[in-house]
């Protein structure tokens, strides 16, 4: 694959350690509401994480493809298999 002008491995790898965390926090949040489902506090920072998880898989899956098999426009085939897999970043 080549990369577009302007590609910037280092924003790519942030950007993908961001969605990483938010994940990471996300999944924490869920399991804490799990047993407390009317807990205010973790809904209102389920929503704020969520929206913000969003944006950024929104913004990776532009600049740089999609970032899981969910987000692949399949109207000309299977992309999924073109891009480099968002784990495995190509080296310098």
């Amino acid at each position: 694959m080549t990369m577009p002008n302007g590609y910037n491995r280092n924003e790519q790898m942030a950007l993908f350690d961001e969605i990483s965390q938010l994940s990471f926090a996300l999944d924490e949040i869920r399991l804490f509401l799990d047993t407390h489902p009317d807990n205010a506090d973790a809904l209102e920072l389920y929503g704020k994480y969520g929206s913000k998880r969003r944006e950024a898989v929104e913004t990776y899956t532009n600049k740089y493809g999609p970032i899981d098999s969910y987000n692949v426009n399949t109207m000309n085939g299977w992309s999924w298999i073109d891009e480099p897999m968002p784990w495995k970043m190509e080296g310098n």
